[in-house]
């Protein structure tokens, strides 16, 4: 690992340029030529290209922004990771260094290859003293069943009856189900799309796709098509339709809870392979960015993290930059792999934090930056409509969740079921109609929080759901923020936006900390109950009574943590959860109230009343929530 070769940022040299007769950065002959390659559509909509606003006047208004107008003043990130003293030179030298990323995914595709091989291959591996048997799959024997003195058979994907013990002890099982699908939304909270920058899916597809590891090379392999515009002003939602239909086929192929190996390996390997045959037909992160089923939980969710993501240290200075190396690639970096502009975001939301812009940035104008949290769910500058729309359908998946434990809805599922025929749990109509019963009774509290507040009558028009792939709403209509005169969002400005946009969107922002609480309290138990056995997994991973690091018969690892002492008290799972839903009701409430001062305030002639209802409305939603936990808690005693 040599790091000596990088500088700091303030150091144009670190860049590999010259300066010229004025002290400014002169550049090579190859970055000349690259300036004159075209930009993809998203680009040029974020950059201001896409109509004829003169760039000089689009700098003027961002320089001279009324600083105390809350739809002009700049989005200020908070701290510049690389300017901190003494571990400053620290963090450019790591991140200017090409393996960065790489270093990063690498464990994690090692990992995730385990699962491959564990999943697949000790799936059809049957364990000591179990009977075979034959299941079919239609008229076709595909996969044997095993039975043992264990008991306990249920079915998996494709039927095989498979010994609860011997699954719970598979490596795929263990570190997919228990503890990946539990602590990435922890990551989530806090770092945002801390996961996007070691994903092992996105990463093995992107290095096929750059045919490097990490060296830059500056041709990709693949038809490197665009994604459709039509597509692209659809945003997230695509996601977020991927993630209903994800959930909803391991519901019903019951692949998390029966902890079949199997189907574990085989869901991942699906994913790697979509993730690799999109990256080889579009450019970039294609899949990563519009289609990945958890970008629709990162993008909405992760605003309540600390890491702001690289952005501009002075976007006006972006405006004038020659060559936009950050989007186009430069010597030392690629384009941005998510479309980001580091010029114009102004949130975490689409930031996959891999760095590229940082490397690529001849005048070290882009910064790592982190913030205080909820930052960019109570001042993202420029708010979207597809991630507040995502953010209510993943709130309608986490409640469906709670539900499915509920006898109640046992009984109704059946009956659905046996009305239409369809064979067992879930039924699609229960499943889509929750979906569609939170989103609908989310769109009925802003209507009453709308007209409690007197909200003034808005003009309608015809809007897309999402700006051109950005951060930046305004660009659904051809016009960048900075076109608009360095405006933040314009949600805020009264008679020309619709109630999706005024209303919906800001209080859907506002939800996303109690949506994050449910979705991390929703996995608490599972984690508890289940994760001391990735002890014993490691040296029996194929479940097969080995014992290949000695770890596998250690008391520890056949613990379930559902009681232990805290603080000198004795804790269980629900008092974990109802804190966590307890701290996500106080930050929805307190992001719902500052919200509502700074964006919906003056749409309103009874203010003080309208931001009663919307924090009473999160309350409400949020004892809720602490409730069905207590009562499913009894239900299981």
């Amino acid at each position: 690992m040599n790091l000596q070769d990088s500088s700091h940022p303030d150091n144009p040299e670190s860049t590999g340029m010259t300066l010229d007769e004025t002290g400014d950065p002169a550049l090579p002959e190859s970055r000349i030529a690259a300036s004159r390659q075209p930009l993809p559509l998203v680009a040029k909509e974020r950059m201001g290209t896409a109509t004829g606003v003169p760039r000089q006047a689009a700098k003027h208004a961002v320089k001279t922004a009324d600083m105390d107008s809350p739809e002009n003043a700049p989005i200020l990130p908070g701290v510049d990771l690389v300017s901190l003293p003494l571990v400053g030179r620290l963090v450019d030298r790591i991140l200017r260094w090409r393996a960065f990323q790489f270093i990063l995914i690498l464990p994690n595709q090692i990992l995730f290859w385990l699962v491959l091989i564990t999943g697949l291959i000790g799936g059809t591996l049957l364990p000591p003293g179990h009977v075979t048997t034959a299941v079919h799959f239609g008229a076709t024997s595909i996969f044997p069943a095993a039975t043992g003195s264990a008991g306990g058979a249920t079915p998996g994907l494709f039927g095989s009856a498979l010994a609860d013990t011997w699954q719970k002890l598979n490596f795929s099982t263990v570190i997919t189900w228990w503890i990946w699908w539990s602590l990435v939304w922890v990551l989530m909270a806090t770092v945002g799309r801390g996961w996007c920058m070691i994903c092992p899916f996105g990463g093995f597809a992107e290095w096929v796709q750059r045919r490097s590891l990490w060296k830059r090379r500056h041709r990709n392999i693949g038809l490197n098509l665009r994604w459709p515009r039509q597509l692209i002003r659809l945003g997230i939602l695509p996601a977020a339709a991927a993630f209903v239909i994800l959930t909803f086929i391991e519901e019903y192929y019951n692949i998390s809870a029966s902890a079949d190996p199997f189907t574990t390996g085989l869901l991942v390997l699906v994913i790697i392979g979509l993730a690799l045959a999109m990256h080889l037909v579009f450019e970039r992160r294609t899949f990563c960015t519009y289609l990945c089923p958890l970008t629709a939980v990162f993008a909405p969710l992760g605003a309540t993290g600390a890491v702001a993501g690289f952005r501009a240290r002075d976007p006006a200075q972006c405006l004038d930059c020659p060559t936009k190396d950050c989007m186009r690639g430069g010597e030392r970096g690629y384009e941005c792999p998510w479309y980001e502009w580091p010029g114009s975001s102004t949130s975490n939301a689409m930031c996959g934090l891999c760095s590229e812009c940082y490397k690529a940035c001849p005048y070290g104008n882009v910064g790592l930056y982190a913030q205080a949290p909820l930052t960019s769910v109570i001042t993202p500058g420029r708010r979207r409509v597809d991630i507040a729309a995502a953010a209510v359908i993943v709130s309608g998946v986490v409640v469906f969740f709670t539900v499915n434990a509920t006898l109640t809805y046992t009984k109704v599922d059946l009956w659905l079921n046996s009305m239409t025929s369809f064979p067992h749990y879930p039924n699609p109509l229960d499943y889509i109609g929750i979906i569609a019963g939170v989103f609908l009774a989310f769109s009925s509290m802003v209507t009453l929080v709308k007209w409690a507040a007197g909200g003034r009558r808005q003009e309608r028009r015809a809007d897309t759901l999402v700006p051109g792939g950005g951060d930046n709403d305004n660009t659904a209509h051809g016009r960048s923020s900075e076109q608009a005169g360095g405006q933040g969002t314009d949600t805020q400005a009264p008679g020309n936006r619709s109630w999706m946009r005024t209303w919906f969107t800001p209080l859907a922002y506002g939800i996303i900390p109690l949506v994050t609480a449910d979705l991390i309290a929703n996995r608490i138990p599972t984690f508890l109950f289940y994760s001391p056995r990735i002890i014993q997994s490691i040296s029996d991973p194929f479940g097969r009574h080995w014992n290949l690091f000695g770890t596998a018969r250690l008391a520890i690892a056949k613990k379930q943590l559902a009681h232990f002492t805290f603080g000198g008290h004795s804790t269980t799972a629900l008092d974990i959860q109802l804190a966590v839903v307890g701290l996500g009701i106080l930050a929805s409430s307190w992001s719902i109230y500052r919200i509502f001062g700074k964006e919906l305030a003056s749409l309103s002639s009874r203010p003080a009343l309208g931001r009663a209802a919307a924090v009473s409305t999160v309350l409400i939603f949020g004892t809720l929530m602490a409730w069905a936990y207590v009562a499913i808690r009894g239900l299981a005693t």
